[in-house]
């Protein structure tokens, strides 16, 4: 039967195209497009079908990019760059000998969309910087300011005076780093 020429070759390769073009580009994807061009101009009537092909850029003994039909050996190529871009096109490619033609294969799924990829974790907050030894620093602290005040007998200052209760004042300001003026001197 041969090429239908109201049939427009090439929107059918292109819609092709864009079926499978989430496919990574290779053999494979655009060995798909082709057998899809195939399949679709049977349905519409024509003896399309495939190359056959051992050696060279092909894919499960197919060619990748070329549509043939079965009664004349016509050969046309649909895909420019069809390991890479696989751009849409039909170009005659000359007549070839006929039982090189088999048939296309069955339907192929196109492949899903990829999902897109979950967001990043958010990022864990910052740890206060605080240093390692925070609580036996301060106990120590603590340690101190009670012997301070039993070496001075701070507890019965009431009873000794003002004179003493003056002069701890001052070493343990001095000690503490908190002197400031007393009242009454």
């Amino acid at each position: 039967m041969g090429m239908n020429p109201t049939i427009d070759h090439l929107a059918i390769v292109t819609e092709e195209r864009a079926r499978y073009g989430a496919m990574t580009p290779g053999e494979m994807r655009a060995w798909t497009i082709t057998n899809a061009t195939a399949l679709r101009l049977q349905q519409l009537g024509e003896d399309a079908g495939l190359m056959a092909k051992s050696s060279g850029t092909q894919f499960m003994g197919y060619s990748i990019d070329r549509i043939m039909y079965r009664d004349d050996g016509a050969l046309y190529d649909c895909l420019g760059d069809g390991e890479g871009q696989a751009t849409p096109q039909w170009n005659y490619d000359g007549p070839i000998t006929p039982d090189l033609w088999r048939p296309p294969l069955g339907e192929v799924t196109p492949p899903e969309p990829p999902d897109p990829p979950d967001p990043p974790d958010p990022p864990d907050p910052p740890v206060p910087a605080e240093c390692p030894c925070q609580d036996e620093l301060e106990a120590i602290r603590q340690e101190i300011n009670r012997l301070a005040l039993e070496v001075f007998g701070i507890r019965g200052l009431v009873t000794k005076g003002l004179w003493e209760a003056k002069l701890a004042h001052k070493w343990l300001g001095t000690f503490t780093g908190t002197v400031g003026p007393m009242t009454g001197e």
